[in-house]
């Protein structure tokens, strides 16, 4: 269990309730956020007793924002049942008490023994409108699994994109802060926090529950233990996603487990969704037509890549066009590539490369088809030349 709750000032927390089923330690992490506080764990057993910092048989440590309680099982001849744990703040003072401010703080309870609640190894990048199955294992240390486990999944994911927050804004100049030097996509995006007095980006969550049968767990023959459940749409913007597993086993005595991992999700460029213009400059004597083409990337959620990512995409050539210059970041979402083409090829055409991911071909569409309506033109033209030469051919075997 690992619960964030707030503190008033003098106040004592709250107490969390949990069960022990056989395991064999419990070690009870409490930290806080400020430095002129202090917080130390107490547990009360199923019978009522109250084991504090300094017990005999128990292990325990202080660091300036967080302490440690760590306590054998069985204690006090105590194991199996509904235990509690609260933070409380340090008794006595004598002449100088600590201080006793409001503080923001957590409680994690890491067992030791029993089951173990395991994420699947995950591998790779992922990028919008990828699937993933947040597959994890509840098992024991010698691997076998507990009856009857169930496994509830929350994702807290973002409600908006950073990449779509930067093209409205228009990305600001990079910042230095203590001689650090912050790029400038997250100087505009401190900029606008500060502005607001709120996170630029808000996140929602949503609940499902993962199952241990073939379907969800990419075709396991059998349990043993793996839970999963395909999400095919759950990864539509661009941020962080944050996973919470909360796992349940056992029938007379209930044991918990709970899991957080967090993944980084980017934007993944759509060639349908990605808007393009292209302008042309002039003609080499060759022939070849010189100019740019400016790309606005977008995934198939129609969200933008964003300005100040030129560094994080690799730029170029399709067949029949050259790529004369690196990318330049107009920092409105929008990139200028400098580009010369074979007119006869249809217009210019871009690779675009992301990292773990194929390259997506982009063109300008309206180049494109102005190019195969020269061509139709073309057809027409020899075509009406050639009806033309045979009725006059006809018209001389008739004379």
């Amino acid at each position: 269990m690992d619960p964030e709750l707030n503190l008033a000032a003098d106040q004592d927390g709250a107490p969390q309730h949990f069960d022990v089923c056989g395991e064999d330690a419990l070690t009870v992490v409490v930290g806080w956020d400020r430095t002129d506080g202090e917080l130390f764990a107490e547990l009360q057993t199923p019978a009522g007793a109250t084991i504090q910092v300094g017990a005999p048989g128990t292990e325990d440590a202080l660091g300036r924002t967080w302490s440690f309680l760590r306590v054998p099982l069985p204690i006090g001849g105590e194991r199996d049942g509904g235990w509690s744990v609260r933070a409380v703040r340090p008794r006595g003072g004598g002449e100088f008490p600590p201080p006793k401010p409001p503080l923001r703080y957590f409680v994690n309870v890491i067992p030791t023994g029993g089951a173990r609640l395991v994420r699947a190894p995950v591998s790779g990048r992922y990028y919008t409108g990828d699937r993933i199955n947040p597959l994890v294992f509840l098992r024991y240390g010698d691997g076998s699994w507990p009856r009857g486990g169930k496994v509830q999944l929350t994702v807290s994911r973002p409600a908006v994109a950073a990449g779509e927050i930067l093209t409205k804004e228009r990305l600001h100049p990079a910042a230095t802060i203590d001689g650090d030097t912050i790029p400038a996509r997250q100087a505009t995006l401190s900029a606008l926090e500060q502005a607001s007095g709120q996170p630029v980006i808000s996140y929602r969550e949503d609940s499902f529950d993962l199952s241990d049968e073939s379907a969800d767990t990419e075709g396991a023959f059998e349990s043993a233990g793996l839970f999963g459940r395909s999400l095919d749409d759950l990864l539509q913007l661009e941020g962080n996603y944050t996973f919470h597993y909360r796992a349940t086993y056992g029938a007379a005595c209930t044991g918990t487990r709970e899991l957080i991992w967090s993944l980084h999700v980017d934007t993944a460029i759509d060639p349908g969704h990605t808007k393009t213009t292209t302008t042309t400059t002039g003609t080499r004597p060759d022939g070849t037509n010189t100019g740019t083409i400016v790309i606005v990337p977008r995934d198939r959620f129609d969200n933008h890549l964003g300005p100040g990512r030129a560094n994080d995409i690799t730029v170029g050539a399709g067949p029949g066009t050259t790529v004369t210059g690196p990318p330049e970041d107009n920092g409105d979402g929008s990139y200028t590539v400098p580009v010369s083409w074979d007119p006869g090829s249809g217009g210019p055409t871009l690779v675009i490369g992301q990292p773990g991911r194929q390259p997506v071909v982009v063109t300008d569409p309206k180049t494109a088809t102005g190019q195969c309506r020269r061509w139709r033109l073309l057809v027409w033209l020899l075509l009406l030349l050639a009806l033309l030469l045979l009725i006059l051919l006809l018209i001389a075997w008739l004379s």
